[in-house]
């Protein structure tokens, strides 16, 4: 059993798995038992200075398991100046980017977001990369006039850096052989002529809650199951998505992130004939309620309720 103050890790994600929590999580299930010497759910986030040197230079590769663009480490907590000067660089605070991060209906947290700049402040260039610096509550941690731990509470934050990428274009010079050419159906709808798919993003911004794919109905010769599997292995979401629908794929399995548990909040699963499809086990990591029409070789669909 591991003494007061030592943590107990495990460990890391097991295959198939993206570490990408949200901001309550990380405070309740990582920051906090990290302060407190408890195990994680998942020995993932390493510990460095993120404020020691420009966000490219840091070891992001220390950091593994998780999505594009996203690394996650804890850090000594930043000073509470409005900019962060550092060599080539400094960081500014982002005054929007700042609140309570609630659970439960407690405020278990606050965020504040830092964006890199390049150059001198104030006349510094604005880069692709930013930290939001996460710190607990003091009220959501036990103390126990524990000094250690109090000291942990005001200097130990997790921060969360990412390279914000430009908004995806859909780019018509690498297109497969057979896509003649995409037409706009209106609505943010795409249409490809060589492949007989379209599928719709509700929203292209880093945390979509809806997605709806939709293939042709018409099953022939001219459907490739590889080149299905991986535009919807492509297209994968946010662990945010609320709601996806998947209509007449041709693929013979899904990829992984359909049935992925991190997925928490999934509250609509609707499958429509998918008729190529196995699929298994999809049912015990969501919410509320599944619909599935024709999978005709469905072997199995299990859950389990409490």
């Amino acid at each position: 059993m591991a003494s007061e103050g030592q943590a107990l890790n495990v460990p890391v994600l097991l295959a198939g798995y993206r570490f990408s929590p949200n901001n309550d999580d990380l405070i309740v299930y990582y920051l906090k038992r990290k302060i407190l010497g408890q195990q994680l759910p998942a020995d993932v986030i390493t510990t460095t200075d993120v404020y020691a040197s420009s966000p490219d230079k840091l070891p992001l590769d220390d950091f593994k398991g998780g999505v594009a663009n996203e690394w996650f480490f804890f850090s000594t907590r930043s000073k509470d100046d409005n900019i962060i000067a550092l060599d080539g660089g400094y960081y500014a605070i982002d005054p929007e980017g700042a609140g309570p991060i609630t659970w439960e209906g407690k405020v278990v947290g606050y965020v504040k977001t830092l964006n890199f700049y390049q150059g001198s402040s104030p006349n510094g260039t604005e880069t692709e990369w930013m930290v939001e610096e996460f710190r607990v509550n003091p009220e959501f941690v036990p103390i126990n006039n524990n000094r250690s731990t109090q000291e942990k509470i005001e200097n130990l934050v997790a921060c969360k850096i990412s390279r914000v990428q430009p908004e995806p274009e859909w780019d018509t010079t690498t297109k497969p052989k057979e896509s003649k050419q995409e037409e706009d159906l209106g609505d943010g709808y795409l249409k490809s002529s060589g492949d007989n798919s379209r599928y719709i993003m509700h929203d292209l911004a880093h945390f979509v809650s809806e997605l709806t794919l939709e293939w042709s109905h018409n099953f022939d010769d001219s459907r490739s199951e590889r080149d299905e599997l991986q535009v919807i292995d492509s297209l994968r979401p946010h662990q945010s998505l609320e709601k996806l629908s998947v209509t007449t794929y041709g693929g013979t399995v899904f990829p992984p992130w359909i049935g992925d548990p991190s997925f928490t909040k999934m509250v609509e699963l609707k499958l429509y004939d998918c008729l190529k499809v196995t699929i298994t086990g999809i049912l015990p990591i969501l919410r509320q309620y599944l619909s599935i029409n024709a999978l005709d070789e469905v072997k199995e669909v299990s859950a389990e309720t409490n």
